[in-house]
């Protein structure tokens, strides 16, 4: 292979090995409690569990939390809040198969190249391997992001700060 096609393998893999494991980090927003959530509440002098509810209203005494259960709805106060954290819902897991199905197809494109292209050729061979690298990454990207579409990752819990009094 000659140096430069080798040369752009190597960053282009290494770009990807970077970015791969902060992407979540990233794309994460910051969780945030507003009327509609649903939170679960730590309050030990306002109840003896957690408190499990939708956010109603939020005011600067307290929130105005609804159970789930068909009952009253009761206000916790601010300062009684240990703990907060708000209920994110799974989204669709497109992005990580556009991902897996890039790198994928990307080597299964250089080797099928590879495979086909003579061992006796001059410098375009260098290219052909990199253009089948990249129309394999490209068609794996769409067939990974199409698959992952269709799955759904778990809900979570995530902390959140105490609404500002």
């Amino acid at each position: 292979m000659p140096p430069l096609t080798n040369r752009l393998l190597r960053r282009l893999s290494l770009i990807i090995a970077c970015a791969v494991p902060v992407a979540p980090a990233l794309l994460r927003a910051q969780a945030e409690v507003r009327p509609g959530s649903q939170v679960r509440v730590l309050a030990p002098s306002a109840a003896d569990s957690l408190i499990v509810a939708r956010v109603v209203a939020i005011d600067s005494a307290g929130l105005l939390l609804a159970p789930p259960a068909p009952s009253a709805a009761r206000t916790v106060r601010l300062e009684q809040i240990e703990r907060i954290e708000v209920l994110r819902r799974g989204g669709r897991k497109t992005l990580a198969g556009a991902l897996i199905g890039t790198v994928a197809g990307a080597a299964a494109g250089y080797f099928i190249t590879t495979a086909y292209v003579s061992n006796s050729c001059d410098y375009i061979c260098g290219a052909a391997e990199a253009g089948g690298a990249i129309l394999g990454g490209m068609a794996g990207m769409v067939a990974g992001a199409k698959f992952g579409s269709g799955f759904r990752a778990a809900d979570r819990w995530e902390p959140a700060a105490v609404p500002r009094r």
